[in-house]
């Protein structure tokens, strides 16, 4: 069983760990403190999650550590690489994978609480939810999905409307009109946009959009609706007619959800 001690040792910790990459330099810094910034917004996510489920405190403290843990990567993602582009770069869970295993973190959890927030980490950032019989692990990680989700889009929808600005945000890709037909036919289909189709800052944005179908709380749907997500990035696409249909169709889904 968790106790309050080992949680009080991952944040410590965390906060120890992430000092290592500060550099004085203000773009590579700046970057660092967005991945500082949503690591810590993630956890308070998750807990505002875990509570509207009335989880018991074993489930509050696995849900704050997988979400302390899980972007654990990107600081090394973004020195090694300069970007935190999966694409540009390598899967940022594998390497998580890799930072926890070289750093002990995980040490003073039993075996199977390790496995546990080992496979979380490891499926955080996939396309689909795993097949599992392991109905702990499924919550968790759909919690850690869904707060993660939640936390993108505030610092995204943010950066878009000109509210602190971060260039590692757009990873690289050319702000020009072009959109992936690919990404808008999942949205009509109500289905996540594959992040292989993504071409230009436009298609990151309809991705972010169709994030709507693959939550999973009544909570996160509420919060979708209440800080106006799809709206928000609406507004920071071109409104052309294949968009606002885009849009008509994930707002119809969100509403008759929420």
């Amino acid at each position: 069983m968790i106790q309050e001690a080992d949680l009080l040792c991952f944040k410590n910790w965390f906060e120890m760990y992430i000092k290592q990459f500060c550099t004085g330099v203000e773009r590579i810094d700046s970057a660092i403190c967005l991945k500082v910034r949503h690591t810590k917004d993630v956890v308070r996510e998750i807990l505002d999650i875990a509570d509207s489920l009335q989880l018991d405190a074993e489930h509050h403290c696995l849900a704050e550590i997988v979400a302390i843990l899980h972007d654990i990567d990107r600081f090394e993602q973004y020195m090694r690489y300069h970007t935190y582009s999966d694409q540009r770069s390598e899967d940022h869970a594998k390497l998580g994978l890799e930072v926890i295993a070289n750093t002990g973190v995980i040490n003073r959890l039993s075996k199977d609480e390790q496995g546990l927030v080992r496979n979380v980490v490891y499926y955080h950032n996939r396309a689909s939810l795993p097949h599992s019989d392991d109905q702990k692990f499924l919550l968790i990680l759909k919690m850690l999905r869904d707060a993660d989700k939640i936390s993108i889009l505030q610092v995204v929808t943010e950066h878009y409307a000109g509210i602190n600005r971060n260039n590692a945000i757009n990873q690289g890709l050319p702000d020009t009109p072009e959109i992936s037909e690919k990404i808008v036919q999942c949205i009509l289909e109500k289905k996540i946009a594959n992040v292989k189709d993504m071409r230009t800052v436009n298609d990151f944005k309809l991705l972010q959009v169709s994030w709507v179908f693959d939550i999973n709380f009544p909570w996160t749907y509420q919060i979708f609706k209440q800080r106006s997500y799809i709206d928000k990035l609406s507004s920071a696409l071109p409104q052309t007619e294949i968009v606002k249909h885009a849009i008509e169709s994930a707002n119809s889904f969100l509403l008759r959800n929420a």
